[in-house]
């Protein structure tokens, strides 16, 4: 089992997934519904939106699935977490959720 986070730049069939140059340029693809990723050289790390992850062409590689509200709600409770700062993570740890669950709103970013 591997630690790393996903950071593939196409879609199951092959597709490429569309690449923002900026932060600006990523909420607004998020704005228009469109799924984009945007590669951020200084945290090193790709953020996708929902758009992106929820995509028909299949965002998981094969033989992978995002995991479900219901599955994080499963593994939380299996591990006897209530709330995410049960876990000791801060504002930081969490800001690929940020991403992914409120990309039309610049705001939670901006301190990045």
């Amino acid at each position: 089992m591997t630690n790393n986070n996903y950071n593939g730049d196409t879609f199951r069939n092959g597709d490429k997934i569309p690449n923002a140059k900026s932060v600006e340029e990523f909420i607004e693809h998020g704005k228009k519904r469109l799924a984009c990723m945007f590669v951020d050289q200084e945290l090193n790390q790709t953020f996708y939106n929902f758009f992106a992850v929820e995509d028909t062409r299949g965002f998981a590689p094969d033989g992978y699935k995002v995991a479900s509200h219901d599955d994080w709600i499963s593994i939380m409770a299996g591990a006897d977490i209530s709330d995410i700062y049960d876990t000791g993570m801060d504002e930081n740890d969490c800001i690929e959720e940020d991403y992914v669950e409120d990309n039309e709103d610049l705001s939670n970013v901006e301190y990045t």
